[in-house]
C-alpha cells in the first residue's frame, strides 16, 4: 500500500533517480518485480509506475517502442530529475528483467547507462536497440488522463516537449488511427478458421535469442 502524499513534499522536492526509484519500491508491483515476474507485463506495470509519479508531482510520460510494422512491443516510462541547469531526463523501466534477468529492480537512469549495464551483462546490443531504440513514441494512457488532472502529452507545446524528451527521440503525436487499422488487420488475421494460436508469449520463448524471454536467468556471455 502507497502511504499518502504529502502536499508540500509534491511541491518541493526535485526528483532524482533515487527517489523515483523508492517510490516504485514503494509499490505493490514491486513484489513481483522483485522475484522477476515481470514478463508481457510492461504495459500495466509502467501504467502503475506513471499515475504514482504523475500524482507526485513528476513531470513524467509513458512511451513505447514499435517494431517495423508499427506494432508496440515494449513500454516504460522516462521522468525529469534534478533542478535547473541539471535537469534532464531518465528512462524508469520496471520490466527490464524480462529482458535482462539477472536485473530484478526497476531502472532509473539514463539510457547511456541502461545500455551500458544492459550489454555489459552479457545481452545483446541488438536487443537493446530493438526494445529501447532512438525513435519512440508517446503512448497516454486514457484512465491517467480523463479525469483533466494532467495534460496529455500530446496537448502539450511541441518546443517544451522537444527540450524535456528530444534527446530520446519521442514522437509527440499519437496516431492512433494507424495503430488501431494495424492492429484490427493483425486481430481479424487472428481470429480466421485454422488461425495459429500461437501467442506473442510463445513468440518470444521460440526465438532464437539466448534467453529472450526465457524464465530461465541466462549467464552472461
Amino acid at each position: 500500500m502507497v502511504a499518502p502524499v504529502d502536499s508540500s513534499e509534491k511541491a518541493e522536492r526535485p526528483f532524482t533517480p533515487g527517489r523515483i526509484r523508492k517510490i516504485v519500491r514503494s509499490l505493490d508491483i514491486y513484489d513481483d518485480i522483485e522475484s522477476g515476474d515481470t514478463h508481457n507485463k510492461c504495459l500495466d506495470f509502467s501504467e502503475i509506475v506513471l499515475r504514482e509519479l504523475l500524482d507526485r508531482g513528476a513531470d513524467a510520460i509513458m512511451v513505447q517502442s514499435r517494431d517495423d510494422s508499427g506494432t508496440p512491443i515494449h513500454h516504460y516510462v522516462l521522468a525529469q530529475v534534478g533542478s535547473g541547469v541539471d535537469r534532464h531526463p531518465v528512462v524508469v523501466d520496471p520490466t527490464i528483467g524480462q529482458f535482462y534477468h539477472k536485473y530484478k529492480d526497476v531502472f532509473v537512469g539514463t539510457q547511456d547507462e541502461m545500455r551500458e549495464r544492459f550489454v555489459k551483462g552479457g545481452r545483446s546490443q541488438a536487443i537493446f536497440d530493438e526494445y529501447w531504440p532512438s525513435k519512440i513514441h508517446v503512448y497516454s494512457p486514457e484512465g491517467i488522463y480523463a479525469d483533466g488532472e494532467h495534460t496529455p502529452p500530446a496537448q502539450q507545446d511541441p518546443k517544451e516537449f522537444q527540450e524535456k524528451w528530444g534527446e530520446f527521440g519521442v514522437v509527440q503525436k499519437e496516431r492512433y488511427t494507424a495503430d488501431l487499422k494495424k492492429s484490427s488487420a493483425r486481430h481479424a488475421e487472428a481470429k480466421k478458421p485454422g488461425a495459429s494460436e500461437r501467442t506473442y508469449a510463445d513468440e518470444v520463448k521460440a526465438s532464437p535469442r539466448t534467453g529472450f524471454g526465457s524464465r530461465t536467468p541466462t549467464t552472461s556471455s
